[in-house]
């Protein structure tokens, strides 16, 4: 059977209906609408393309003000070369992870393969890409836009807290670059995830989405080889209120820069 041409998918979601909780979307993409996302195919598309690519040396990085001013080490590769390393992640010592890849970068290479999503305020604002394997992943922090993310390939584990719980997850001063970023460590979190009875811990599969509204913490790690697509939209002015809003709103404006 011939599948049809995802390129031209385009799936309407609403997830405001959930109340300002995260949740799975019960839209599930079938495999020809997701198209193919597999090591070799992305390598073949992206060969000799350089990349800023994300790596550390102890596994999941997790910034923090006394190492690189709270920033993510990022350098220059191949995209190939970025590949390889992250496939055969146990055959190298430092972990590399493409992380928050503009999808309409690359000349549009990736950009037409893509399933479109289509909120109640029309497509997102921005969509950025993520290629990692089982030693990478995302620490703890909160993002200012509303957040859809979906797997394009392989799984990804999450663990989430609500915005109340921001001052029981120890973020970092606001005049610090990653004060969007828990301190707590990984076996902190984790162990915080277990006792609080508002915290959320599931797995989102291949064609399925998950819905993280603003200001809500998450951790994200990659179980094995993984493709995803974050897809970001702007929040409502009730939600810009938010005393957690404001915190990294206000930190991001010291800092002169839009984002992370």
């Amino acid at each position: 059977m011939t599948c049809p041409s995802f390129r031209r998918r385009v799936i309407t979601i609403d997830a405001p209906r959930y109340e300002y909780r995260p949740a799975v979307l019960p839209q599930k993409l079938s495999p020809c609408a997701l198209g193919n996302w597999s090591a070799a195919r992305l390598s073949t598309r992206l060969g000799t393309s350089r990349l800023w690519v994300e790596y550390s040396c102890d596994g999941m990085y997790h910034p923090r003000p006394n190492v690189n001013n709270g920033r993510y080490f990022r350098k220059r590769m191949a995209a190939s070369d970025a590949l390889e390393r992250i496939v055969f992640c146990d055959h190298y010592p430092d972990v590399h992870y493409i992380s928050a890849i503009d999808a309409e970068s690359l000349d549009g290479v990736l950009s037409a393969d893509l399933p479109c999503l289509n909120g109640p305020g029309g497509p997102p604002d921005n969509r950025v890409l993520f290629v990692g394997n089982r030693r990478s992943g995302t620490h703890m922090h909160y993002d200012l836009p509303d957040n859809v993310v979906l797997v394009l390939e392989g799984s990804k584990r999450f663990i989430l807290f609500p915005p109340e719980q921001t001052d029981d997850l120890a973020p970092y001063a606001t005049h610090h670059y990653c004060s969007n970023f828990s301190s707590l460590t990984d076996r902190d979190l984790v162990s915080r995830a277990t006792a609080c009875a508002d915290s959320i811990t599931l797995t989102v599969q291949r064609g399925e989405m998950i819905y993280i509204p603003s200001c809500w913490w998450h951790r994200v790690t990659n179980d094995g080889f993984s493709v995803s697509l974050t897809n970001l939209w702007p929040v409502s002015k009730r939600r810009r209120e938010m005393p957690s809003y404001r915190r990294y709103a206000d930190a991001l404006a010291r800092h002169g820069t839009g984002d992370l």
